[in-house]
């Protein structure tokens, strides 16, 4: 629909398109993984 009408224009135009980022760090309250925590045996 309305989505491939516009990705089409975007791909037609020669527009460079921003770096890939994936999803879950595009959330307003997401993180970077941190380091990784020690496992109590």
């Amino acid at each position: 629909g309305a989505l491939v009408a516009v990705a089409a224009a975007a791909l037609r135009s020669g527009a460079v398109p921003g770096p890939l980022e994936p999803l879950y760090l595009r959330r307003p309250d997401a993180v970077e993984p941190g380091a990784r925590k020690k496992v109590r045996t």
